[in-house]
């Protein structure tokens, strides 16, 4: 499905106006759905036109919860199966797969607070395998972007180290964002997008409407769930400032959940932990 560009504006205390730039694969965006329009970005031209698709890549990354399917593009995880539950009883059953927690086409998102870096959120990049795992790699004349995965086959989570090195100009935040969707039937009641502040887990329902608010302190963890199964992303330490969070609703069944990292140098890095089960 299609998208629009999305602009909410958190109130992180900054120097400079931030706004969160995420898609959300097969979610088409309208002025509703974020109630704000796009802020015009000082010194900066209109955004990269993004390069002609490429044949799609899947690479798949053994785990010890089941097989992690790693996508090119937009979203990290493009789909994930839990070797040891099924969707209904019967040895010939499928298996549940990462949709069933988020309802969308992938999930973990990557994108930066200036227009001018819109077109990174669905930049495709290239796959070579590691003795780790897999290594994502994506450069133009203005950033390099690479994501390593490392995993085992008894490994129960993914860890991927992010890392930007930006050539010229750089964004003040990026973003890394979980996100969700439901339907207008009983699915929608436990779906939630949570994270974890203050020694807390806080848990904000999918069909619940919240304003774009940025969260006070650091975050160490933001995920989706649904009754039996959750998707979760945590911060790890990688030498830099701990991320902020941002919760926000777009449109009445759709909302995700964000890690904000500032940006104080040309250069981001970023280690997260992904689990699903």
């Amino acid at each position: 499905a299609g998208w629009q560009k999305l602009y909410v504006e958190p109130r992180m205390p900054k120097p400079t106006p931030v706004s969160a730039v995420a898609p959300i694969p097969g979610h088409q965006a309208t002025a509703q759905d974020t109630g704000t329009t796009a802020p015009a970005v000082s010194g900066t031209t209109s955004a990269m036109a993004p390069a002609p698709a490429k044949p799609k890549q899947i690479y798949e990354l053994k785990t010890g919860v089941g097989p992690a399917k790693l996508g090119d593009s937009g979203a990290f995880f493009s789909d994930w199966h839990l070797k040891s539950y099924k969707k209904a009883l019967g040895k010939d059953e499928s298996l549940v797969e990462l949709k069933s927690v988020s309802m969308l086409d992938g999930s973990l998102q990557m994108a930066f607070d200036s227009q001018e870096f819109l077109y990174l959120s669905t930049v495709q990049g290239t796959f070579s395998a590691t003795p780790r795992g897999a290594l994502w790699t994506y450069e133009d004349e203005r950033v390099k972007l690479t994501r390593e995965f490392i995993s085992t086959s008894e490994q129960a989570f993914v860890d991927v180290e992010v890392r930007a090195q930006f050539k010229a100009t750089r964004p003040n935040y990026a973003f890394f964002s979980v996100a969700g969707k439901g339907f207008n039937d009983d699915s929608v009641r436990d779906r939630q997008r949570l994270y974890y502040t203050g020694h807390e887990v806080h848990r904000v329902m999918l069909n619940s409407e919240v304003s774009p608010a940025d969260l006070a302190g650091a975050v160490k963890y933001i995920g989706a769930a649904i009754r039996y199964f959750m998707f979760g992303v945590v911060a790890m330490p990688s030498g830099g400032a701990e991320p902020r969070g941002l919760v926000q609703s777009l449109g009445p069944e759709y909302g995700r959940v964000s890690l904000a990292y500032p940006m104080a140098a040309s250069s981001l890095s970023a280690n997260l932990r992904v689990y699903y089960g």
